[in-house]
């Protein structure tokens, strides 16, 4: 019977230890957590012809800019968040700039910028897009207890994009109120997921300004005229293609003039291709004015293609872990390839397309 109390006591003192260390670790500190904002890649590629966006200074409108909210310690005392500059308002300009130049934007920047429409004219030549905005809210809450910290997030930005071409300005605001709830604080995570937060809240600052189009043409030469004569003026032209569709585009047998219009796509549009695997397929000696910008799939990546998830969606399959969730929901949104008979023109069109450049050869 010795023994076994002595294991119970030990147990015991072994369990009133860990309590008192948590404790302790959580009323320890300074009483101050510093975090930084700064620039957190993506993961999206960028294209190499880009337009250009004008970014002048996001204004941070808070009464304390460099103070973003409290932590309540285990012990009931509060200790302060804060910024490591002093500022934000620079700070989050930078973000801006970086997050559009990964965008593949050429960036220039505006000392001043009075969001109306009739300052449009004002802007630099060739300027296709202009940015300003205000910090609304930067907040960040943290309640920690022995057992787990909690940390609600709130960013709300405003910003206004103003558009040359159209003659407007557009306002957007956005708020997200993200959390987690993690075993101990970690001042360093906070910081990750403050500007994972500030990332996803300038996203849908963009969202709908960079257009999105549903092309019918089987052609990429097509697609590029058909491009051209919507937008009413030459310019440069940039698709996303795998090495297997980039095979397929320089196929003679698709062309009356292999390559006179070949050169014509080349001279109207350049190309980020991704190689299935390590290959080459095109020699620059052969089409010397093709504007190719070569790139490589992530492993697990190779062997997806887009017929795989149009046909997962049709099966009822998850699919949505191979495209970007923006994508994911404009699918969704529009009910795409649920219904095989909705692609019927498409098919009717491509079969067109077959007769007039294939069949008519042999």
């Amino acid at each position: 019977m010795v023994p076994r109390a002595q294991k119970r006591f030990a147990r015991r003192t072994l369990w009133v230890g860990i309590l008192v260390g948590l404790i302790l670790a959580g009323c320890t500190g300074s009483g101050v957590q510093m975090v930084y904002l700064h620039f957190r890649p993506t993961g999206e590629i960028s294209s190499f012809q880009s337009a250009t966006v004008a970014v002048a200074p996001f204004q941070d409108m808070r009464s304390a800019p460099q103070i973003i909210g409290r932590r309540i310690r285990v012990d009931g005392s509060p200790e302060t968040i804060m910024l490591g500059s002093p500022n934000t308002g620079k700070d989050l300009t930078y973000i801006v700039t970086r997050y559009l130049e990964a965008k593949g934007m050429k960036v220039v920047d505006l000392p001043s910028w009075r969001p109306e429409p009739e300052s449009l004219k004002d802007l630099p030549p060739g300027v296709r897009l202009a940015v300003t905005g205000k910090i609304e809210s930067l907040d960040v809450q943290a309640d920690s207890n022995l057992f787990r910290t909690l940390v609600r997030y709130r960013i709300r930005l405003t910003g206004y994009l103003g558009l040359p071409d159209r003659g407007e300005v557009l306002t957007r605001s956005v708020e997200i109120s993200p959390q987690r709830t993690t075993a101990t604080f970690d001042v360093r995570q906070i910081e990750e997921d403050l500007n994972g937060a500030i990332m996803e809240a300038i996203g849908r600052l963009f969202e709908g300004v960079f257009s999105l189009g549903i092309s019918s043409h089987g052609r990429f030469l097509d697609k590029a005229l058909a491009l051209e004569a919507l937008f009413g003026e030459k310019r440069s032209w940039c698709f996303i293609v795998g090495s297997d569709a980039l095979r397929r585009i320089l196929q003679p047998i698709f062309y009356t003039d292999p390559r006179k219009e070949l050169e014509t796509l080349f001279q109207m549009a350049s190309f980020v291709v991704f190689r299935r695997a390590d290959e080459m397929i095109c020699d620059q000696g052969v089409f010397p004015k093709a504007n190719l910008l070569w790139k490589d799939l992530p492993l697990h990546l190779r062997g997806l293609s887009s017929s795989m998830v149009r046909q997962a969606i049709r099966e009822g399959k998850e699919w949505k872990i191979w495209v970007h969730p923006a994508v994911a929901s404009y699918i969704e949104r529009n009910s795409l390839y649920k219904d095989p008979s909705l692609c019927a023109m498409r098919l009717m069109r491509l079969q067109n397309l077959f007769q007039k450049h294939i069949l008519k050869k042999n």
